[in-house]
């Protein structure tokens, strides 16, 4: 559905063109099902492609062509979520972005930095800070990921099971207590890690207003921006819309599914409500999320959140104006890190002279485990987001290929 495109300043056949190369690169050669990808300008829908279909391989007889409301695991792009949700929480003046998450959960009072040892024996220090929710929000606040594998800490959550997956705890309670009882990488505020933290932001929500995550986001976001079809759930009568989710195994060249669609986990309520990355979204779905940053906050003339607070969000907040790759503690980000800041969820563009950027200065982008993506730049009024079902993050480079179509098609 690319035929009006041009209206919105696009070269229609370079574009189709450059789409149906991308399929015959990684859908026709078996390495991805299908894609999607939505392209809007001035708040308006352009375009959307489809290529290929939600199954591959041994469960193709279960196959459907992938369309807009296809339903997908979007992993990490559920933390911009979960943050606007919080951000709302702040301009209330419910929570402040200074206050100390011990504050709110009791077992963050003695954070401890890590300085030596092995995931069996291992020395800390006290930390001198205690944890903030700008430090969760911004991922500043030493906690880290089971799957990094860069530093002894990330094996340590590994060895203690601390995974984030739907059932690894009974509750995010239990999870997030579990985590802080964890050693930190550093000082909070002094360098930036990928981290479990959008998660303690949703457990934050729940202590302040008694209400479980899944409320919280229906009643924040999903109900006033009519995303039906994101939650943590699949609902039974949705089950033929859902994809399946395939591994690849780089070492072995080899690519499993490893979740059906029709006979997803999703379908049986979530244990643990992951505000880092447990949503499920189709492509349009989340564009209305999009669509509303873009409009400062508003959708329907209702004023979800303030410009000035969305500008905080949107502007970046590491130390001194420093890069992702100046300030990162780690080396996965799902963003490029040079030229690149951080703002409150999310990845901001600081130098677009950088190599592989492409997009303009202030445009702000994030993706999932499952290589689904967004980018929204607020200079050429445009917003993308990349659709399909692959772990893990990062295998093929179609997110930057993408990202370098959209740019040249540009008239």
């Amino acid at each position: 559905m690319l035929e009006n495109i041009s209206h919105y300043g696009f070269d229609t056949e370079f574009l189709t063109r450059a789409f149906d190369d991308l399929s015959t690169k990684y859908v026709d050669s078996g390495k991805l099902s299908g894609f999607s990808v939505l392209i809007a300008r001035n708040r308006e829908v352009a375009g959307i492609y489809h290529t290929g279909y939600s199954a591959m391989g041994d469960e193709k007889e279960d196959a459907f062509p992938l369309k807009d409301d296809t339903i997908y695991r979007i992993y990490s792009m559920s933390k911009p979520i979960t943050a606007f949700a919080m951000m709302r929480f702040v301009e209330r003046g419910q929570i402040n972005l200074d206050d100390k998450v011990k504050d709110y959960i009791p077992a963050f009072s003695d954070p401890q930095v890590w300085v030596s040892g092995d995931t069996r024996e291992f020395t800390t220090r006290p930390s001198e800070k205690d944890i903030t929710v700008f430090d969760l929000l911004t991922h500043q606040s030493g906690l880290t990921y089971d799957f990094l594998g860069e530093h002894p800490i990330d094996a340590l959550y590994r060895r203690k099971q601390l995974t984030g997956g739907r059932s690894c705890r009974p509750s995010v309670e239990e999870f997030v207590n579990e985590i802080a009882a964890m050693p930190i990488l550093f000082t909070p505020g002094e360098k930036w890690n990928y981290s479990f933290s959008l998660d303690v932001v949703g457990r934050v929500m729940e202590v302040v207003s008694g209400k479980s995550l899944d409320k919280i986001l229906h009643e924040e976001v999903f109900g006033p921006l009519d995303m039906k079809d994101t939650g943590f759930t699949l609902p039974a009568d949705k089950a033929d819309r859902m994809t399946h989710l395939y591994f690849k195994d780089h070492r072995k060249d080899f690519i499993r599914c490893i979740d059906r669609g029709r006979d997803t986990t999703f379908l049986k309520p979530a244990e643990m409500l992951g505000g880092g990355g447990g949503l499920l979204s189709t492509l349009t779905d989340y564009y209305k999320f999009c669509r509303m940053l873009e409009s400062n906050g508003t959708v329907n003339g209702r004023t979800l959140l303030s410009k000035k607070t969305l500008d905080i969000m949107r502007s970046n907040q590491l130390p001194g104006g420093a890069t992702m790759k100046e300030k990162a503690a780690c080396k996965f980000s799902e963003s490029d890190m040079e030229g690149t800041g951080f703002g409150i969820s999310w990845s901001i563009i600081t130098d677009p002279t950088t190599e592989g950027n492409y997009a303009s200065r202030g445009t702000y982008s994030w993706g999932g485990l499952g290589n689904t993506y967004f980018f929204i730049d607020p200079v050429e009024k445009i917003s993308v987001i990349l659709m399909t079902q692959i772990v893990p993050y990062g295998i093929y480079p179609i997110r930057t290929e993408l990202k370098e179509i959209i740019y040249k098609a540009l008239k």
